[in-house]
């Protein structure tokens, strides 16, 4: 499916290129999204283009690794959880399928600990500015 090019456009040129590797500013499909997590283009006859996202064409890279490696499409209620909290770490051996409760419980025991340690460095400081 063949659009008008926005990026195109901006320069003048206003022409219709097709999505993906043959449009000519074509930078291999992966990039960052706004929440740090890496997004790839994914064509329509993906075996897995059902997890893509219609209006960009794309697909989380994690949810697309863990996919592969389990052989079949994601479904919406599969969440994939980065074991080590790096967003870009896409290996699968860091990655764990979980559902929408465990995964919640997961961040929040993450976020209990980190309040519980602010506490302490809390309790330190006082303790320290008193001498």
């Amino acid at each position: 499916m063949s659009r008008r090019c926005f990026a195109c456009s901006r320069t003048g040129e206003a022409l219709v290129h097709a999505p993906g590797p043959e449009h000519p500013r074509w930078r291999g499909g992966r990039r960052v999204a706004t929440k740090g997590y890496i997004i790839r283009w994914m064509p329509a006859e993906h075996p897995f283009a059902s997890m893509r996202c219609e209006a960009s064409s794309s697909v989380l890279e994690h949810r697309l690794v863990m996919a592969e490696y389990l052989g079949r499409s994601l479904e919406s209620w599969e969440h994939v959880h980065h074991i080590n909290g790096d967003k870009h770490d896409n290996r699968i051996k860091n990655l764990r399928i979980l559902t929408s409760k465990q995964h919640s419980k997961i961040h929040w025991e993450e976020l209990a600990s980190l309040r519980k340690e602010v506490k302490r460095l809390r309790r330190e400081l006082r303790a320290a500015t008193r001498k």
